[in-house]
């Protein structure tokens, strides 16, 4: 039967992983290969520069998800592409072989391109004492 790999465990990547499960036949191996072991819940990132959340409410392991509905998951990342051949190489420098690929690796951000920006740069710096204000905004007086 077919091996299809994604690339990208975000929403994208999961989200096709999830329909191809339910829509291909039992014998079709899907495979998910992402950047690292977890999965971010974007749409939650304003409430973690809010502070109404943090990083470990929006931030869970994938592979459990995944595998309990028969998709296998890789943390190492693809290093290259090889599509004359149908085969990757993964950032551990092993190989997968695939008959099927589907790409929704999403955007890579260049924090180092802006310097002071990512998650430890200026707007942290900001949003910190920001909150602190806020907080004692919300106090009651007498």
């Amino acid at each position: 039967m077919a091996n299809v790999i994604v690339i990208g465990a975000g929403l994208g990547g999961v989200s096709v992983a999830f329909e191809l499960r339910e829509k291909l036949p039992e014998a079709t191996t899907i495979e998910v290969i992402g950047e690292g072991a977890e999965f971010n819940f974007v749409p939650s990132n304003p409430w973690v520069a809010l502070g109404t959340r943090t990083r470990d409410d929006v931030v869970m392991p994938i592979a459990k998800y995944l595998t309990k509905r028969g998709v296998a998951f890789s943390p190492a990342g693809v290093a290259a592409i090889d599509a004359a051949n149908n085969q990757l190489t993964l950032g551990d420098g092993s190989h997968r072989a695939y008959d099927y690929l589907v790409i929704c690796s999403g955007p890579r951000l260049a924090f180092e391109a802006v310097e002071g920006s990512g998650p430890e740069g200026f707007p942290l710096e900001v949003r910190r004492p920001l909150l602190q204000y806020l907080t004692f905004a919300t106090r009651k007086a007498l």
